[in-house]
């Protein structure tokens, strides 16, 4: 990345251009199609809307693709096993941190759930990407780590509030 290493062989406004691309790729393409297919392509917004859990299943493709891609790097890296280990309990350590900050927010509004999960679910692939194209493959282990630890959270936070033991 050009702000981070001078020695490499692409401007600053050609990186940036690359990243927009493949942000755009991910963030505003889908935008514009479900734009497009609520109000031109009636029956197809129908056929979407009536399947419930069609959001979970993109959601459960997403997360084994992130998945998929922290294991490669761990499986690839020549990185110790101590420093990988290190790498996942940091990652951990944050999520908690950021989990219980927006929780406390919230309690102060009322929306201690709803903070927690604001501040604590990050859109990480952007960062998994960044950190393995521009840094070191082990960099985006964090954030695949991340994003992994989120869920399991999340998980458990769902379980609890199905069996009444959250509030």
């Amino acid at each position: 990345f050009p702000l981070l290493e001078h020695a490499a062989h692409i401007t600053f406004w050609q990186a940036f251009l690359i990243i927009l691309e493949k942000v755009a790729m991910v963030l505003v393409l889908p935008l514009i199609l479900g734009y497009l297919i609520r109000h031109y392509l009636h029956s197809l917004h129908q056929w979407i809307v009536s399947k419930p859990n069609l959001g979970f299943y993109f959601w459960a493709v997403s997360l084994s693709i992130t998945t998929g891609i922290t294991v490669k790097n761990i499986v690839h890296s020549n990185a110790s096993l101590s420093l990988l280990i290190m790498i996942a309990v940091l990652s951990l350590i944050v999520c908690f941190i950021q989990f219980g900050i927006g929780r406390a927010i919230g309690t102060r509004f009322d929306e201690k759930i709803n903070s927690g999960q604001a501040l604590f679910q990050k859109n990480t692939a952007l960062s998994i990407w960044v950190a393995y194209m521009y840094l070191h493959p082990v960099a985006s282990v964090g954030a695949g780590c991340y994003v992994l630890w989120q869920n399991i959270i999340n998980s458990l936070e769902l379980w609890k509030y199905r069996n009444g033991k959250l509030k």
